[in-house]
Order: C-alpha cells, then structure tokens, then sequence
C-alpha cells in the first residue's frame, strides 16, 4: 500500500523507537552511564550546581517518558497524514477472539511490569527478567518453536550477550587509557573553559554526539563516547536528567539521518525491499525528523519536559546552610559539654573517702 520510501522511513523511524521510550536496552545502559558521568561532573570546577541528586536509572527512566510520548504520538500523527492518500487494496484479515485475548493478556502484562518499574516496586532488570520468563514459557506450552528455531534463539542471545560483553571491555580499556594518558581531563578542560555561553558549549557538544552517532551504534556510543563527554555536557546544562533525556533524543535522531544512520542501514538491508536512492528516503523521513528536531529543541529550551514525574525535593530550609552565628553557638556548646560528659565517664572509677 505504501511505496518504497515510505515503507522504508516507517521501518526506520519504528526501530528507534527502542532508544527513547522507556524501559528500552539503551535507556538501562544510559542511566548506569550517566550515573557515574554526573558523579564525576559534581567534581569538576564548571559544574552549575543546581541542588540535584546523583541521578540513577528510574531518574532517567522519568525524564524520557513525556518526551518518548510526544514523539510517538507526533510520529503517529505524521505516519496517519501521509497513509490518508495511499488506497487500501485488500481487506483486512479478520482477528479471531483468541488472538484478541493473547493480545490483551500481552498488552496487560507489559503495562504491569512497566508500572512496577516506574513506581519503584520492581528493578528493570527484574522487569525484563521477568517478561523473558513468561515469553519463554508461553513458547514452550504453546509449542511456537521447534528445537531448531531454539537452537537458533539461544545461539543469537549468546552472540549478542558475547558482543555486548566484548564491546563493554573494549570501551573500559579505551576509557582507561584515556585517562592514563589525561585525554578525559584534557577534554573538559576544553570544553569548560571555553568562553562560550554554557548553553552555547552544551549545543556543541550534542552536535559533537549527533556526528559520532550517524557513524556508531547505540552500544559503542553508550561505553565509548557518553562518558568521555557527558560530564562537561551535565556541567553547562546543570541538569543531569535533561543531559540523559537530550543524548537519547540525539542519538535517535542520528539513526535515522540516510545514509549513514544505524536504523536506516538496517532498514535499507534487512528489509528486502527494493534499493532507492539516499535522497528520495531523506524525501520520505524529512518530516518525521523534523519532529525530532523539534522536539529536541523543545528540551533543550524547558527543562522542566523532563521533571514532571521528579518526586518533591526536600523543603529549602533543610538544605540551606547554617549562619556562622548557629556555627559558632554549637561550637562553644560542645566545648562545655564534653568536659563534662569526660568527668562524668571518669567519676565512678574514682576512689572513695574513707
């Protein structure tokens, strides 16, 4: 129903779809990633230090979720325009009730682990441990799978887990010389001390990220390049959680910038559609990427897109520091106490008048 260009763009576009919208692989990955890059952020001298906890995965997780709902839902709507004008040649296959059923049960446990993950009561690895689970027994009662395609889905989960494991210890030795050498401290130096605005110095460094990402996958950005730069990235924003929510927005948007982006290259060759030109599929994905573009902007300018699921931060009077009178009071109490709590310890062991 759909030409070649624009069957290929909803491919690509539906591949990405896993960067961003929670609990995605890349997300998981990401949080671990910024964790540790806005632990080390709070220790460098340009840091803008805005009352933020170190941020963790479920922090991550909350920022990416309004955001990943605007662009599904603008990417819908674009999707539903451009297919108005596209007749429908067949009919379409009636769903049988047992389908429906399989379907909502599916649906339903997915929304329950996710809901489990975002308040808190479940960790996404025990949610995506407990989801493989069920999957794996509902092939197994309903016979989906022959011992050769097991054998198949083992061999596959070995292969990508084996390369994920090599791609980790690759990007740790790579960050590891790095830092041997100070490359890492030579990089935020430069970037801290750039006499660029803040906000002008964190656009070039998601530029810097766009161009990397159009030539690497999510993996090798993620161990390889994401700790190299998110620290001075979390330094000018100020905001760790609007750092994670923007790299992700980027690297999507990159995977699906033709030639060389990771989703259109796996489109273009795993599809089995016929070849087109790089320039007739920019034609066909221009406006879903302008969607991106837009509402990577829109982050970038309000932060607070990203803290609408933040929970209340403590009250301002707990956190302000004391006046240096308070200091100085409490300073003179101990040295009266503690004389005394010293007699008093000593008291007992002293000997008695006859």
């Amino acid at each position: 129903h759909l030409d070649t260009a624009q069957a290929i763009s909803i491919i690509s576009v539906a591949a990405t779809i896993g960067v961003v919208v929670p609990p995605s692989l890349v997300l998981l990955l990401l949080g671990d990633a910024m964790l540790l890059a806005h632990l080390e952020a709070s220790r460098l001298p340009g840091y803008i230090e805005a009352g933020q906890r170190i941020i963790n995965t479920q922090d991550v997780m909350h920022a990416a979720l309004l955001p990943a709902l605007c662009v599904l839902a603008l990417w819908a709507l674009v999707v539903w325009w451009r297919a108005r004008k596209f007749e429908e040649k067949s009919p379409l296959a009636p769903v049988s009730l047992a389908q429906t059923a399989i379907a909502l049960i599916a649906g339903g446990t997915i929304v329950l682990l996710l809901a489990g993950v975002f308040t808190g009561k479940l960790y996404a690895v025990e949610a995506a441990a407990t989801g493989a689970v069920l999957l794996v027994a509902s092939a197994v009662i309903g016979r989906s799978l022959s011992a050769a395609s097991w054998q198949a889905v083992l061999a596959d989960t070995l292969k990508l887990s084996g390369a994920l494991f090599a791609l980790l210890v690759g990007a740790t030795t790579f960050s590891l010389v790095f830092r041997v050498f100070g490359t890492d401290r030579w990089i935020n130096a430069l970037l801290l001390g750039s006499t660029l605005p803040p906000l002008a110095t964190a656009a070039l460094v998601l530029l810097l990220v766009a161009l990397c990402a159009w030539v690497l996958d999510a993996f090798e950005m993620i161990f390889v390049i994401v700790p190299i730069v998110a620290p001075a990235l979390i330094a000018r924003l100020g905001d760790a959680q609007q750092a994670a929510v923007l790299l992700l927005l980027v690297l999507q948007l990159s995977f699906l910038i033709p030639p060389m982006g990771y989703a259109v290259l796996m489109a273009r060759s795993r599809s089995g559609l016929p070849a087109i030109s790089s320039r007739r599929l920019l034609g066909a994905l221009w406006p879903l990427l302008l969607v991106q573009v837009a509402l990577t902007v829109a982050v970038f300018a309000f932060p607070a897109t990203v803290h609408w699921l933040d929970t209340p931060a403590p009250a301002a009077s707990a956190q302000a520091p004391m006046a240096e009178d308070e200091i100085a009071r409490q300073m003179r109490e101990m040295s009266t106490v503690e004389p005394v709590e010293a007699g008093a310890s000593a008291s007992p062991a002293a000997p008695t008048a006859p």
